[in-house]
């Protein structure tokens, strides 16, 4: 009996053994697996951040070669230029700002004809205009809206000032996230002349046509004073990041070389 009780003795010993190197075993693995997770994401962290980095310095190369005035000058005609490391890779586009809508003094019929050439109906198009012409006008100058965003659910009412960026028009009543991604483009708040024919888009030039019947003579943007958009695609593998940037470019801008309007990240 002591020989078979000692062997039994024994053999739970070992079975306790053999259960904590099992236990050992899993949690070695469990804190390798941890580790490389942890590894990789230290690893994606810094390539995305990496990468932002790439995607900022765009947006200053950009500046460079606008403000250049030799023959390395980049219009800002919309025009892609391309850059290419052994790392990343840059597409930059410069477009000027004196092509596109401003949404703080078009006439109404010019917003509806816009929206209308970037797929919304009539009536919803004619809706959003009169609402665009109540959130910027001062009080009494329009019908107030208010009791129309409040009936929609809307936890505001239109602040009857100046609109102060293009994402705003997201507040106003009747635009959706996919009108606003169609029509963002060709709009503007910090260019307060006439559209520039010379540097509309396509879409823009047929909302022009619409409404005033001919196409009006190009303008000439004025030697010392340009407002910009910078588009910036920088990719790494299959990494991208993105970046828009609005600049005000030449001695207009306080003495400065250029002034910062936005610098926003982009999809």
């Amino acid at each position: 009996m002591t020989g078979a009780a000692g062997g039994r003795e024994r053999g739970f010993a070992l079975l306790i053994v053999l259960w904590t190197l099992v236990l050992v075993a899993l949690i070695v693995s469990h804190m390798v697996a941890a580790a490389r997770q942890e590894t990789r994401l230290a690893a994606n962290l810094r390539a995305e951040a990496e990468l932002g980095a790439v995607a900022d310095g765009g947006v200053h190369e950009a500046i460079f070669h606008a403000l250049d005035k030799s023959a390395a000058h980049w219009a800002a005609d919309g025009v892609p230029h391309r850059i290419a490391s052994r790392r990343a890779s840059l597409e930059i586009r410069i477009r000027s700002e004196a092509g596109k809508v401003n949404l703080n003094n078009a006439p109404a019929e010019l917003l509806v004809a816009l929206l209308r050439e970037t797929g919304v109906d009539q009536a919803a198009a004619e809706g959003i205009a009169v609402a665009i012409v109540a959130w910027r006008a001062r009080p009494g100058q329009a019908p107030s809206l208010a009791a129309a965003y409040r009936q929609a659910g809307r936890g505001y009412e239109p602040p009857n000032a100046p609109f102060e960026s293009v994402r705003e028009l997201g507040d106003v009543l009747g635009v959706t996230p996919a009108i606003l991604g169609r029509v963002a483009p060709f709009l503007t708040v910090y260019h307060d002349g006439d559209v520039d024919p010379a540097a509309a888009e396509p879409t823009v030039l047929r909302a022009l046509e619409e409404v005033y019947g001919q196409m009006p003579a190009p303008g000439r943007a004025e030697p010392d004073e340009s407002v910009v958009q910078v588009n910036v695609t920088a990719t790494m593998g299959l990494a991208r990041a993105g970046r828009e940037a609005i600049l005000r470019l030449g001695p207009a801008s306080g003495g400065k070389l250029y002034q910062v309007m936005t610098w926003d990240n982009a999809p």
